[in-house]
């Protein structure tokens, strides 16, 4: 069962309109599990938190969800008004999710995503082709730069700890990070106001040989920042899709 990491960059209330019938979502409002590995779930909990039973689980593919209420309960108003200080004290947030016949409970915001696909479209290709890499390169990516924009207004790393990184970061990347604390930065600063994080498919750089170039653009106390991370699949993790370099336009680099 996944262990619910806390995460993500706080955004606007992910509240939706009442249900409509049948419960399973579709259009602007409909959400997905993103960001859990196929051999996985995620727990649906009885309330927002990890302290709560598992009342059931999602597929990590599941889509056709409908978020009722989340918490932290916020508009972009009220969440604009806060500092980076008091958003970073928030705690992680979570959201209700109605899964119609599959189940309702609460699930950590930070693997869900809007399902932009169509009613009846399949969110991925037949169990016999893989995905393109960047499907599943854009989730890692921006999981993970949300989870470290939310560590760091507690003072902590994702990339401090090799048995949490090696969820984004391939293992021997993970390995070398950990022996260094504090020399990595994700976000390239020791101060971080964050603002604007947008992680995509760089257009410029094809899917080559496996390898898969990510643009990951930010703001960081207002001034526009611009990293491509580079994504592979890693033979000592059974071939799973990891961060093997970011490369900042500063030149700073982790690699």
């Amino acid at each position: 069962m996944l262990q619910t990491k806390r995460a993500a960059l706080l955004c606007a209330a992910m509240v939706a309109a009442p249900n409509p019938a049948p419960a399973e979502a579709d259009g602007p409002d409909a959400w997905r599990v993103s960001g859990v590995a196929s051999d996985d779930v995620l727990n649906m909990r009885m309330g927002p938190g990890t302290e709560y039973p598992v009342i059931g689980a999602l597929a990590h593919d599941a889509r056709h969800l409908r978020a009722e209420t989340c918490a932290p309960l916020a508009t972009f108003a009220q969440l604009g008004a806060l500092s980076a200080s008091e958003r970073a004290a928030l705690p992680a947030r979570w959201c209700l999710m109605d899964a119609g016949s599959r189940g309702r409970g609460w699930v950590a915001q930070a693997y869900l995503a809007e399902d932009s696909l169509p009613a009846g479209q399949a969110a991925r290709p037949p169990v016999d082709k893989a995905p393109p890499p960047f499907d599943i390169a854009v989730p890692l990516v921006r999981n993970l730069f949300q989870k470290e924009a939310f560590l760091l207004g507690r003072g902590e790393s994702v990339l401090d700890d090799s048995e949490e990184s090696r969820a984004w970061f391939a293992l021997a990347l993970a390995r070398r990070m950990a022996a260094d604390p504090g020399a990595y930065l994700l976000f390239d600063a020791q101060d971080v106001d964050l603002g604007d994080v947008t992680v995509t498919h760089d257009p410029a750089n094809p899917v080559r040989q496996g390898l898969v170039t990510i643009l990951v653009r930010f703001a960081n106390f207002g001034t526009p920042r611009e990293a491509r991370v580079l994504v592979r699949a890693d033979p000592e993790q059974a071939g799973a899709m990891r961060i093997i370099a970011v490369e900042h336009e500063s030149g700073a680099a982790i690699r």
